[in-house]
């Protein structure tokens, strides 16, 4: 994920005025700082949910952000300074609707981060919307921040988890995540619990022994070009949101992939991302598919 593609190095984090915005600003300063990138920090005056909330609503939100727009930057630039001093922060107020800036500036920049939700109705429907958006859409990875996110900027030695589905996407993020920041990566592979019923336990073990070889077959490379990160890794049964929200407890970031599957597949695989967004204890990378080397 290093930008070294012709991306700027510039991480954009969206707010919005809520304490879950500037939880957010947080965790990005402090990946910008550990990546000695810049920081932009966006507010969109034109935000407003599209479904779920009257005219009322929807225009006093609007009018809200305009008329406290400045202040509302001011505030989560100061936050970001005093996060991580020396990083280069610039603020920006922009008409444009944010879902729509948000995956046009996903094309030239290595990361965005946004909160899981806002504050008050038209807030929490606003980055709510934004977060299940941008995860969907973005052609960079994006980090989603709950309020609640549990993260120590600096001195936080708890591993980072990665989900490995059959494409391995978001393999070589994690690794570099837990590169950067000194800590372990734990791998964890998912496999449907259900797989029980049909075969015998003998037959049980050898499909675990098959995806465990698989899963080492997907780490391997990386492990080799990160050696001095600690890897941890397991199958799991049972449902992949279940697993993954379990692990991330003791974790300080939980990184997922994408993938634009259709069907059945696809609607599990976003079911499954939904869930984790939604509910994780810590802040979760979702990265396109697109991202990992061939």
């Amino acid at each position: 994920m290093s930008s070294d593609d012709g991306t700027e190095r510039t991480i954009v984090v969206a707010v919005d005025g809520s304490g879950t915005a500037l939880q957010a600003v947080r965790w990005a300063a402090a990946e910008a700082a550990v990546r000695r990138w810049r920081l932009r920090i966006l507010l969109s005056s034109a935000s407003a949910p599209r479904t779920g909330l009257s005219a009322m609503e929807i225009v006093g939100g609007r009018e809200w952000l305009y008329w406290n727009g400045e202040g509302v930057l001011s505030e989560a630039a100061a936050m970001a300074r005093h996060v991580a001093d020396g990083v280069e922060v610039t603020t920006e107020l922009t008409a444009e609707p944010v879902i729509d800036t948000l995956v046009e500036r996903s094309a030239r920049t290595p990361m965005i981060v946004v909160g899981s939700h806002g504050r008050g109705a038209v807030r929490r429907a606003l980055l709510g919307s934004v977060s299940s958006a941008v995860t969907r859409h973005a052609r960079c990875p994006v980090a989603v921040v709950h309020r609640e996110s549990l993260f120590t900027v600096g001195t936080d030695g708890r591993p980072v988890i990665v989900g490995v589905d059959e494409e391995g996407t978001a393999v070589g993020c994690a690794f570099e995540e837990a590169a950067l920041r000194g800590v372990g990566l734990h791998a964890v592979r998912c496999c449907d619990d259900e797989v029980g019923g049909f075969v015998l336990d003998r037959e049980l073990q050898q499909f675990s022994a098959d995806e465990t070889r698989a899963l080492n077959r997907q780490l391997d490379p990386w492990h080799r070009k990160y050696p001095e990160v600690p890897l941890e890794s397991e199958v799991m049964f049972g449902g992949p949101a279940q697993v993954l929200l379990e692990r991330a407890r003791d974790a300080q970031l939980l990184v997922v992939g994408r993938h634009r599957w259709t069907g059945l597949v696809g609607t599990a695989m976003r079911s499954t991302r939904a869930a984790v967004l939604h509910r994780a204890h810590c802040p979760t990378l979702v990265v396109p598919e697109h991202m990992e080397p061939e």
